[in-house]
């Protein structure tokens, strides 16, 4: 449940989200491990993850393939340039947004729209 307060000056709402790889039990061991490192990285090389990690290669694919099954994570470039990315959920890319959103708007203060 969400925690509101509220005082003379402010609104305050606190929403609880759960770590993602919590929001997949369903995932393996290993597919959590892999998970649990990119979303410490902005990206990640099959050699990073193995490193931080300690997965053998083949399990490290197992891992990705069922990350990109549930496109939670993007694939960029081929081959030994291949990396691994997280992919921000709906509430991170609404966050950036927004945040964008007032960028603009600090810079262009007579065009709010």
């Amino acid at each position: 449940m969400p925690e509101l307060t509220t005082s003379i000056q402010s609104t305050e709402i606190k929403l609880w989200i759960a770590a993602p790889v919590d929001t997949f039990p369903e995932f393996s061991e290993n597919t959590k491990r892999v998970f649990n490192h990119l979303n410490q990285v902005v990206n990640a090389k099959t050699s990073d993850i193995q490193k931080a990690t300690g997965l053998s290669r083949y399990a490290i694919h197992v891992a990705l393939n069922e990350l990109l099954a549930k496109n939670v994570i993007t694939v960029s470039g081929k081959g030994p340039a291949t990396k691994y990315s997280r992919t921000p959920s709906i509430m991170e890319q609404m966050s950036a947004i927004n945040f964008l959103k007032e960028l603009i708007i600090q810079k262009h203060p007579g065009n709010q729209q």
